[in-house]
């Protein structure tokens, strides 16, 4: 962070499903980062960006984990301040479902990844209120996470989704490069480093 320190570049982060309520407190303690959870940021002048880092309900019963109409509500909520919604970029960690940007291993009861003929079994596991608000407010972009095996771009209508999955576990960090223009998205690319 203290490379930011004085560099007039704006960093988002905001905590995902599994991280503890510390994690958004260590963001705020920072001046170079700012956590745009619940907020509508104004990222230039044709683009808002709404965040929510909560997901729908999992099998691991993580902090930060909403039933689906809980979810919505707060989406719905925060598209009240848009003013541009045919310009806005949705920043929601859990992707939408059934969208390929949420594939994962099905689970047993007992957590253990279901097989066929020797391969595993996937199946969506995204959120639906996510998927919901998309297909019905149709904004330019949409950011996610969540889903750490399922990097992927996808169109859903009009709006661009994206999940650069995760290898943090492998000491890699994934994320997208998105250039915006005054009335769409001008280029992305999905990297790693």
């Amino acid at each position: 962070m203290d490379k930011l320190q004085g560099t007039g570049i704006r960093c988002y982060m905001m905590p995902g499903n599994d991280d503890p309520s510390m994690v958004a407190e260590l963001i705020g303690g920072c001046d170079a980062v700012h956590n745009p959870e619940g907020e509508c940021v104004q990222l230039d002048d044709h683009h808002e960006m709404i965040s929510l880092g909560y997901s729908n309900p999992t099998p691991w019963n993580t902090e930060r984990e909403l039933p689906e109409d809980e979810l919505l509500s707060r989406m719905e909520n925060m598209m009240t301040r848009v003013r541009q919604p045919e310009q806005l970029v949705v920043n929601f960690h859990a992707p939408p479902h059934d969208s390929g940007l949420d594939t994962a291993p099905q689970l047993s009861a007992d957590l253990k990844i279901q097989t066929s003929m020797g391969q595993p079994i996937v199946t969506p596991v995204g959120s639906k209120a996510t998927r919901r608000f998309i297909d019905s407010h149709q904004p330019l972009l949409g950011l996610h996470g969540h889903i750490h095996e399922s990097a992927c771009v996808a169109k859903l209508g009009r709006t661009l989704c994206i999940n650069p999955g995760s290898l943090y576990s492998e000491g890699v960090l994934t994320g997208a490069i998105v250039g915006l223009k005054k009335d769409g998205v001008a280029s992305y690319q999905l990297v790693r480093g």
